[in-house]
Parts: structure tokens; C-alpha cells; sequence
């Protein structure tokens, strides 16, 4: 009997060590320090780049997109009076086409697929910061000193 309790009070010993050890293990993990601090501080910067790429290019495909609705309300207006007797309207009318046109692809081809990408960074950024800084609690002075200084790579990400 007294053999089992002293089995038992050394097993207890050695496995509440062992939950210490894992419970300092995992408040070690859930502060960010170093150069975990240093990846997440850029990635967050690289997060506001991003943001502001997508707002740019957002714009620039919105911009456009209203550009070629009024030119195709244009076009619509200058058909239903077009002369097409006369060279000089034709020739306006067909400029305009053109133009609407080439709204068109600029929207399909080069504005949609670059708003595209900007989102797709953006989206892949924010997964990786939740995955590897959220909820991971930061020093405040680390934050602030390493803030002051802080040099991130081009494009890290």
C-alpha cells in the first residue's frame, strides 16, 4: 500500500511537471518576440500596401466601368441620329465605337484581371497574418521599439 502511493505521488510529480513544461511551452508560443514579431509587424505593413493596391485598382475599374457606361449611352444616342449619309458624322460615330470598345477590353483584359490580383494578395496576406499573429500577444515596448526601425523586405510575402 504505502509502495502504490509513493508510485502514485511520483507519477503525479512527473506528470504535473510535465503540464507545467507544456503550460509554459504554450504562454512561451502565444507572446510574439523577436523575429516572430518582426514577420508579423511587416506582414501588417505589407497588409496596408495591399489594401491600398486594392482600393487603387478598385477605383481605376470602377472609374472606367462608368466611363464606358456613358459612352455606350453615347453611342446610343448618336445611332438612333446618325445621318449615314454624312461622311463626317459616320466617321464621329465610328470614333466613338471605337473608344467604347476599347473601354471594353481595357476592363476585360488589363483593369478586372489587376483588380483580381490585388484581392488574391490581399486575401493570401490576411490568411497568413490570422494564421501566424492572431491572437499571439505582443510586449508593448518590443512593439515600440522594434516599430521605430523596422525594416521589411521589398515584397517578403
Amino acid at each position: 500500500m504505502r509502495f502504490s502511493i509513493f508510485a502514485f505521488a511520483a507519477t503525479a510529480s512527473i506528470v504535473g511537471a510535465g503540464l507545467l513544461t507544456q503550460v509554459q511551452a504554450q504562454s512561451d508560443q502565444t507572446f510574439l518576440q523577436g523575429d516572430a514579431l518582426r514577420f508579423c509587424l511587416c506582414l501588417e505593413q505589407a497588409i496596408l500596401g495591399a489594401q491600398n493596391e486594392v482600393d487603387l485598382r478598385t477605383k481605376a475599374f470602377e472609374d472606367t466601368r462608368a466611363q464606358l457606361e456613358a459612352v455606350k449611352q453615347e453611342v446610343a444616342t448618336k445611332r438612333a441620329s446618325l445621318n449615314e449619309n454624312d461622311p463626317a458624322q459616320v466617321t464621329t460615330y465610328r470614333q466613338l465605337v471605337d473608344h467604347q470598345l476599347a473601354l471594353q477590353m481595357a476592363l476585360e483584359q488589363q483593369l478586372l484581371p489587376a483588380d483580381r490580383m490585388a484581392v488574391d494578395r490581399y486575401d493570401r496576406l490576411v490568411f497568413q497574418q490570422r494564421q501566424q499573429c492572431q491572437g499571439r500577444m505582443r510586449y508593448e515596448s518590443e512593439v515600440k521599439a522594434m516599430s521605430v526601425n523596422l525594416v521589411c523586405p521589398p515584397q517578403p510575402y
